[in-house]
């Protein structure tokens, strides 16, 4: 029988009652687990509970285990208390499913401690984490273990994430490394009103290095008798917990005595991933037992992999993104904060309705007061602290929502991905109802989503309609699931979650009609994990590698069913007068009919969209009437956008005015990567362009590349900028590797940069630099590989020296990845393949590739991050050419919207060559691409592909499917190539 509403219900929020568990804290080298409970009435405490560890197992394969030896099997069972129990592997009509037989159909249970079930199988030579048995076994943390056997969840009874105890703190520093600067300054908050910040003064090195070391004493005294069950800080990771702790290094404060922890295993800092969408990061994570820490800007950075709209990660960036900025926000530049600190000679007026401030050098200003640098740093800092909380609230919601559902972590939950989500779930949902876990397959591509762009340039009066939640919706309408879910629990959860969000998005909606504001934000906060979870499935049961329910057909099946459901609705907007524009997976934009208002529809009721017997007008009819007809199952066409004016540039890629606000969609017009001043011109001359101001656009494009030309854009707005992503030690390692053609991998100018200067930098750090060539082709870093300009003598006589000393060449050699092939002067990379076949090179060619190699040009210079936040209008000398290039590759895709015989003439290089044009010839047009290809037929949109053909072949499954089953099939339903004649 498929999951009832009331079995997912009671898995998900858990079956086990207990409440306000805050932390779980285990070990492998105990069978207890320590609960951190945060009881409002009975206050904070620590629960011991017993663990019985457990892992997965395909098969006990006795021939392998303690070297098939029966009796000895038997001994350390009983020794270590381990049990075998079989699960299920069969379907609810009692035949046997292929992938649970192939899969993990045991249960291994021990009595003692994790650690001793994982000795068990080492001991017998199958170890549990080995390389080769690995496959084997499917095992996961004692704490995630303890959560699914129990049935606990964290945060039960913890409606808000405000109801979890949470510590912000911030440091100021006299420098950014903490080898060269200190400590002056510690900040604490809770949520419960608790503040304080700790000031370092003193008069003499010795009397500061000293109440350095108390400070930080005491910044661990006020964590433990808090007691928080979150520690939460802003870049913490990347540099104030790094900071705090070399500094109690150098000042030699004992961390394991004084950073006391809430049970027996002290302080440490562990390497750990962080995932942000498609991409993973290395950091340093701090551990201290019995509390959560995170890092509120890794939440930011999950958040703007998802949303290019968040161009920066800042603490002031985002804080005013989130319309959360205090309106008496203290603002001080970083290079200024520890002067303005130590400043004793001068007094300042402070103006605490709008936080600004100054120099006292006549009268006070109205409305201020006297105060001394100090008090203005300390009011900075608390600020900080303020907006930290603030961002925390926002982006580290839906991690709490989510950790109430998930068996796991909080600190777990804050950095895993959907697929490790989703499988967690279903390995719980497994252990529960004892079933076999499926084998992973190896993932393959596929057809995804349908993306065409039928008419690039400008259009006016557009509408976006797409359908809600397209592919959760496909999936519960057509049953897309695998065989292998054999008690449907993967339908059940996304079903649950599914008609939770909509009753929660209703709700929401509701009470925001009804003016109450806080209660439609807490049912907006409500449907936000389950958005998370629904979006994720998709991407999940698409990766069998990774999600052991998974199958790449499936995905298919749901990609492809979407593309017919999107030729379906073009074509019945299209017999209805919209021309289609431009639409990707989900939605298609329309121009609207002059003559809209002529429609009118009363409702059958038959979508849950609509009212029965209602009228409907204009656009809204012929929505109703498809939804009534067409929209089986819980499938549902929206009105997504109405659009004042838009501009489709390429495919995915366009720009939206919506109550007179833009929307930019698509990476050639909007990506974090792009440098500020192309960003800013962008975001401008976009505008300009919705608006209908070809003339006004083409003379700010004439007169930005003046200002290029003439060195005038600021540094900051044009550096380049490179986010440090491996240690200076991984990336050593990465320039002895070879790409796929077998060269070296290419060097990277910002870690060229950090070796070259001498930096101290933590994973996650900015580097900005900007390139110093004079032409456009020379790139910021280039591998020479023959001499050129700039070797030094050493490098030339290197290079040209044959056979005079082999040994060294020899040495050399060896020591840089060569080895020996057939002869003392045959050589070939160590990493080569088939190096048996490989006829090798000449010592002396070997010994000038690694000389060439080793010579590294660089045009490029650094540009200090200090410089970049406190002098952001400083110019200097940059590759003109270069940057004038770089600007008009951006600039170009947005002159779509011009007439070809003027937009070939528009683009320059020099102020000297520009053109002059009348406003009638700047007016804005639409359909003439650059490129045939650049713009599709609507014909080939309408048509399904051969690719397509051959997976529905492959399934044995019609195309049109999705209709028949609900007997709906009609001309809008056909195939371009079955109906009678094709739509123009």
């Amino acid at each position: 029988m498929p999951a009832s509403v009331e079995e997912i219900k009671e898995y998900l929020e858990g079956y086990d009652d207990q409440k306000y568990i805050v932390g779980v804290e285990s070990s492998y080298s105990e069978n207890k687990i320590s609960l951190i409970i945060h009881d409002p009435e009975k206050g904070k405490r620590i629960e011991r509970h017993k663990l019985k560890p457990f892992l997965w197992m395909k098969s006990p394969d006795v021939s392998k285990l303690y070297k098939g030896d029966r009796k000895k099997i038997k001994s350390k069972m009983r020794e270590y208390g381990v049990k075998f129990i079989p699960l299920s592997i069969n379907d609810e009509n009692g035949e046997e499913v292929e992938r649970l037989v192939d899969g993990y159909k045991f249960l291994v249970r021990g009595k003692g401690n994790y650690g001793q079930l994982l000795k068990f199988f080492s001991e017998g030579g199958m170890g549990v984490y080995s390389e080769e048995h690995r496959n084997n076994f499917l095992a996961i943390s004692p704490t995630e273990q303890f959560l699914i056997q129990t049935g606990k969840r964290l945060f039960k009874g913890m409606d808000e994430y405000d109801d979890v105890h949470r510590l912000s703190f911030d440091i100021e520093t006299t420098s950014l490394d903490p080898h060269h600067g200190r400590i002056f300054q510690i900040g604490v908050k809770d949520n419960r009103g608790f503040q304080h910040v700790l000031s370092i003064d003193g008069e003499s090195r010795r009397e500061l290095r000293s109440r350095e070391s108390e400070a930080i004493i005491t910044f661990f005294k006020i964590i433990h008798h808090l007691k928080p069950a979150i520690i939460a800080g802003y870049n913490s990771e990347n540099f104030d917990w790094y900071f705090i702790v070399e500094r109690a290094k150098i000042l030699g404060v004992d961390m394991g005595k004084y950073a006391k922890t809430l049970g027996s295993v002290p302080f440490y800092r562990k390497k750990q991933t962080l995932k942000m969408g498609p991409e993973m990061e290395y950091y340093e994570q701090t551990i201290m037992w019995g509390y959560n820490i995170t890092d509120v800007y890794h939440a930011v950075r999950r958040a703007q992999a998802i949303n290019s709209s968040i161009k920066q990660a800042s603490l002031k960036y985002i804080t005013k993104y989130s319309n959360a900025a205090k309106e008496n926000r203290v603002y001080i530049q970083g290079d200024k904060i520890s002067k303005l600190w130590e400043d004793e000679d001068n007094k300042y007026w402070f103006n605490n309705e709008n936080g600004e401030w100054g120099i006292l050098d006549g009268d006070i200003p109205l409305d201020s007061q006297v105060v001394n640098g100090k008090f203005i740093v300390e009011r900075y800092l608390i600020d900080d602290l303020w907006e930290t909380e603030k961002v925390d609230s926002i982006f580290n919601q839906a991690t709490f929502l989510l950790s109430k559902v998930l068996p796991t972590s909080f600190m777990r939950s804050s950095t895993m991905g959907t697929a490790a989500t989703w499988k967690l779930l279903m390995l719980g949902w497994s252990y529960r109802n004892g079933l076999a876990v499926p084998h992973t397959m190896p993932t393959k591509g596929f057809i995804g989503g349908l993306s065409r762009l039928l008419e690039v340039g400008y259009s006016q009066n557009v509408v976006k309609f797409d359908f809600a939640s397209l592919y959760p919706s496909i999936q519960l309408t057509h049953n897309v699931f695998t065989d292998c879910d054999v008690t449907g629990a993967m339908r059940g959860l996304l079903q649950y979650n599914y008609d939770y969000r909509n009753l929660y998005k209703e709700l929401k909606s509701k009470h925001a009609k009804l003016g109450e504001k806080e209660k439609s934000e807490y049912y907006d906060k409500k449907q936000l994990p389950l958005k998370i979870l629904n979006n994720g499935m998709f991407g999940s049961i698409s990766a069998p590698n990774v999600f052991p329910w998974g199958d790449t057909n499936m995905g298919e099946k749901i990609t492809c069913t979407g593309r017919q459901y999107l030729r379906h609705m073009i074509r019945y907007f299209n017999e209805k007068g919209f021309k289609p524009l431009v639409g990707d997976t989900d939605g298609f934009n329309f121009s609207i009919p002059s003559d809209v208002d002529k429609f009118t529809y009363i409702s059958t009721g038959k979508h849950r969209f609509n009212e029965e017997g209602k009228e409907y007008n204009g656009m809204d009819a012929v929505v109703a009437e498809y939804n009534d007809v067409y929209m089986k199952g819980v499938m549902g066409l929206d009105v997504d956008e109405i659009c004042e004016a838009t501009i489709n540039i390429a495919r995915k890629n366009y720009a939206d005015l919506i109550d007179g606000k833009v929307k930019l969609v698509g990476n050639t017009i909007k990506s974090k990567k792009l440098p500020t001043y192309i960003a800013e011109f962008i975001d401008d001359g976009i505008h300009m362009l919705l608006k209908g101001k070809g003339y006004e656009f083409v003379n700010e494009y004439y007169d930005t590349l003046e200002r290029i030309y003439n060195q005038e854009i600021p540094l900051s707005k044009i550096a380049n900028k490179s986010r440090v992503r491996m240690t200076l030690k991984d990336y050593n390692k990465r320039s002895q590797q070879l790409n796929k053609a077998g060269n070296p991998l290419p060097k990277q100018a910002h870690m060229e940069l950090i070796i070259k200067e001498g930096l101290t930098v933590d994973l996650g750090d900015t580097i900005y630099y900007v390139n110093t060539g004079t032409k456009k082709s020379h790139g910021d870093v280039q591998k020479v590989n023959k001499p050129k300009n700039g070797w030094t003598d050493n490098q030339m006589e290197m290079f040209f020296t044959k056979g005079t000393d082999y040994e060294q060449k020899k040495n050399t050699l060896l020591k840089n990845g060569w080895e020996m092939s057939w002869s003392d002067d045959n050589w070939v990379r160590s990493d080569a393949k088939n190096k048996e076949a490989n006829t090798g090179i000449s010592t002396d060619m070997a010994y000038r590739m690694i000389v060439g190699d080793s010579v590294v040009k660089l045009n490029c210079r650094l540009i200090p991050n200090d410089l970049i936040e406190n002098d952001p209008n400083a110019t200097g000398e940059y590759n003109i050419e270069r940057y004038i290039d770089a600007f008009n590759k951006r600039i170009k895709p947005l002159l779509v919207c011009f007439s070809p015989e003027v937009r070939d003439n528009i683009l320059i290089t020099t102020p000297l060559d520009r053109q002059y044009f009348t406003r009638k010839q700047l007016e804005l047009t639409s359909g003439q691409p650059y490129n045939d290809g650049d713009q599709d037929t609507i014909d080939n949109l309408l048509t399904v592909t051969d690719e397509e053909n051959m997976f529905w072949q492959s399934i044995n499954l019609s195309p049109t499917y999705m209709f028949e089953e609900y007997d709906i099939l009609d001309e809008f339903s056909l195939d371009n190539k079955q109906s009678e004649g094709s739509i123009t």
